[in-house]
């Protein structure tokens, strides 16, 4: 979102390229970043010379790769950087930026979308787990449900101090219930590392009672679709995302 208040969504928003939904991204090495002018004007390069190992700033391994996106219609222009570490390999850490020439933006919004595929219906806040039928009991429209915010003070936090807003299903084996893509059951979660956030980080999520592009119903009712979390934007900004098997209460120690 733009500091004027217009939306941008990067699955929904028409691609200035062909006029059709879904704005186009691209893939830059490393370098894109640290020699924007050299590269502002490339062609995106061939896979195998995108993402490559090498070190970070403290000597240890990582692999990264930039994500260049289209210009929106409401004129912002993000890009960001994403790593992978050995040691962490069910994590990707995104860092975010934006070229010049675009809208200033006040939120840029990473989501885990399509919960409805893995029937994410329980988030975890301070001192409560909350069900998506419990927000939105007689949801049954074809479109999302609002969006619900949830503030700083009602977001769980780490030994470490990381904010951390995990949503995971409330099923015990979804996949005997037929339409789930795996037999596992996944925790997904956004890590804000301590240091990175501010009074301005909220926690969000909407749902759906049916499938996108469908009017099939979820099996047991509505589930979120998007779970994420927004701050007011400043360039670098770090967010982590990640996927944890076992009990969802580690994700907390």
């Amino acid at each position: 979102m733009t500091t004027d208040g217009e939306l941008g969504q990067s699955e929904l928003d028409r691609s200035p390229s062909d006029k059709a939904p879904g704005i186009r991204i691209f893939a830059y090495p490393p370098e894109f970043h640290r020699d924007y002018d050299r590269w502002r004007d490339q062609e995106p390069p061939p896979w195998k010379e995108v993402a490559r190992p090498g070190r970070d700033a403290n000597g240890d391994w990582v692999m990264s790769l930039a994500v260049r996106c289209e210009e929106f219609p409401n004129g912002a222009r993000p890009y960001f950087l994403v790593h992978f570490y050995p040691d962490r390999p069910r994590e990707a850490m995104f860092v975010f930026y934006d070229e010049p020439g675009g809208k200033t933006m006040r939120y840029n919004v990473l989501s885990s979308t399509f919960g409805n595929l893995t029937r994410q219906r329980d988030v975890y806040l301070r001192g409560k787990v909350l069900n998506a039928r419990t927000i939105w009991p007689h949801y049954r429209a074809l479109g999302f449900a609002p969006i619900r915010f949830f503030p700083l003070d009602l977001l769980r936090k780490n030994g470490d101090g990381d904010v951390v807003f995990a949503a995971r299903p409330d099923e015990d084996k979804p996949w005997e219930a037929g339409g789930y893509p795996h037999r596992r059951v996944l925790t997904q979660y956004f890590r804000k590392p301590m240091g990175t956030y501010d009074d301005s980080l909220r926690g969000l999520v909407n749902g759906r009672y049916v499938y996108w592009k469908s009017s099939v119903e979820v099996h047991g009712g509505i589930s979120y679709e998007n779970v994420g979390l927004a701050q007011n934007y400043r360039r670098g900004d770090v967010l982590i995302y990640g996927y944890h098997k076992g009990d969802p209460e580690k994700l907390f120690r």
